[in-house]
């Protein structure tokens, strides 16, 4: 019995060295916070205050158990009168991306851009989020399938543009409402 305890003790611990150690160097990027990254075509990075892009494969499944997230997040755009470009690339072909956007209800919102080169973005590993300015110069960024935590991080680095847009977005909206009768007085 105690060497068959030994044994299944050796196992572990080779396993833990192979697939939890080998998924953790896998997660290292080539991310600096600070740099600027090429811009996507067809995609305006100066269209918004900020852009989310998401590196995602259609052959990943974090990417995959992601998607719920992903999708809360264009949502809450919505609701913050859309300052942040959520931007999803993969570096698979349009046609299983399309396919693989469908099957998964990705949100509307979120557009979608195959063929990829992770490369070019120093992206290792999928799911990758990269928060960036209208310059495309890196504001945050986060690798692998994100916990909780990580995605409070997330929207909560969106919310500091989103959050300040707002309040602009509020006072004119008061300066031009005031003096406005609803009719009822």
């Amino acid at each position: 019995m105690a060497v068959l305890l030994a044994a299944m003790a050796v196992v572990t611990a080779l396993a833990w060295g192979y697939f939890v150690q080998k998924r953790i160097a896998s997660l290292e990027s080539g991310l600096q916070k600070g740099d600027t990254l090429p811009n996507v075509p067809g995609i305006d990075s100066t269209k918004l205050p900020q852009t989310l892009l998401i590196a995602m494969s259609a052959e990943c499944g974090f990417c995959t158990e992601s998607i719920p997230f992903y999708n809360k997040l264009a949502e809450l755009d919505r609701v913050h009168r859309r300052t942040t470009q959520i931007v999803a690339l993969f570096p698979e072909n349009d046609g299983k991306v399309g396919e693989y956007a469908r099957h998964n209800k990705m949100d509307r919102d979120i557009t979608y851009v195959a063929g990829a080169n992770f490369q070019a973005f120093r992206i290792n590993s999928t799911p990758t989020v990269i928060l960036l300015d209208d310059r495309w110069q890196i504001v945050d960024f986060w690798v692998g399938a994100l916990r909780a935590e990580e995605q409070n991080q997330v929207i909560q680095a969106i919310e500091q543009v989103t959050g300040a847009t707002n309040k602009s977005i509020s006072a004119q909206k008061e300066t031009s409402d005031e003096g406005i009768s609803n009719g009822s007085d």
